[in-house]
């Protein structure tokens, strides 16, 4: 039932609740010498993908940033803090001054803050006019 309603967000709304809430890994047991005993998560690497996308148009319009920088950023926003790289290895990585990713970063970090919250209580609202969920008496 919450998927259905989840499902009936807008594509940007579900996507940052399952970026926000999915796990970028899933176990993996397939005895290849390659495994680490993980895969990618579809659903969470497409919602990334969709979150990337969209910051061309919320934060970066009229401005090239390419994709790969995008998700860098996106990936950053939704890994716990204990998990990050540091931002000079990040920046150093993509080929970009720290300090233009630090600026970029802070931009984006409060955009996708500001998204979740709409999403939450979009989902929320979902609910409980669906009657999934409700106040107890």
């Amino acid at each position: 039932m919450i998927r259905a309603e989840l499902r009936r967000l807008t594509r940007t709304e579900e996507s940052v609740l399952i970026a926000r809430c999915a796990t970028p890994s899933l176990p993996c047991h397939c005895g290849h010498a390659c495994c680490r005993g993980e895969k990618p998560h579809r659903e969470w690497t497409d919602a990334i993908g969709e979150l990337a996308r969209d910051l061309k148009q919320g934060v970066f319009e009229g401005r090239e940033v390419n994709i790969m920088l995008r998700r860098a950023y996106v990936i950053r926003y939704y890994t716990p803090k204990k998990q990050r790289d540091p931002i000079e290895c990040v920046a150093e990585k993509l080929g970009i001054v720290r300090n233009t990713f630090s600026a970029h970063y802070s931009k984006v970090k409060t955009y996708l803050t500001k998204l979740e919250d709409r999403a939450f209580d979009a989902l929320d609202d979902r609910l409980r006019s669906g009657g999934v969920v409700g106040y107890l008496d």
